[in-house]
């Protein structure tokens, strides 16, 4: 899956083809249809195993002693620790190549997520660890290409993604084009 991640995320969905993932594996794309009957099956199973991951590293922040911010601190780490160790997760946000009943399935799925990982922005808020802020901050990290290269800058800009959409619900916009999370609160 790490491959087919890989190269589904460099080209999108509609460029990859099972010969260039099985290229990458050293296999025929013939070995790679014994499994998955089609590339939309394949990228399924990897949308599955990334939702896992994802799941995985925000439960354990969630069950971790201490601050909310300590918390999102945790998760950020975990997921750049991760994706060094497992490759990159497959891009959230696009699934209409997904049949239908996939596509709910990913949906519903991800929303749970969002609402884990606002849930504990909310413990930052509510301790005292985090306090409102802009997501546009978020937003310049996400879309500066010139904070690094390769793998890491993948991840960084995986995680602000994710983080800005569950801030942005956590403190929804005024309206006027900006919105407000919880980002650590200044020591006095």
């Amino acid at each position: 899956m790490r491959s087919a991640i890989e190269i589904i995320n460099a080209k999108s969905f509609a460029l990859a083809t099972m010969t260039d993932i099985a290229a990458s594996l050293d296999l025929r794309d013939a070995t790679l249809y014994y499994y998955f009957p089609n590339k939309q099956a394949l990228v399924y199973a990897c949308h599955i195993a990334s939702l896992e991951r994802f799941e995985r590293l925000i439960a354990d922040a969630t069950a971790l002693d201490g601050t909310g911010l300590q918390r999102i601190k945790d998760f950020v780490q975990s997921l750049i620790d991760d994706s060094f160790i497992n490759g990159p997760q497959l891009y959230f946000g696009d699934y209409s190549y997904l049949e239908p009943l996939q596509r709910d399935h990913i949906e519903n799925w991800a929303e749970r997520l969002r609402s884990m990982l606002e849930d504990i922005l909310k413990v930052g808020i509510a301790d005292g660890s985090s306090v409102r802020c802009e997501t546009a901050l978020v937003d310049c990290l996400k879309s500066s290409h010139t904070w690094g290269v390769g793998p890491v800058a993948g991840i960084v800009v995986a995680g602000c993604s994710v983080l800005t959409v569950a801030l942005e619900s956590v403190n929804p916009g005024d309206g006027a084009g900006g919105s407000r999370a919880a980002v650590r609160r200044p020591a006095r």
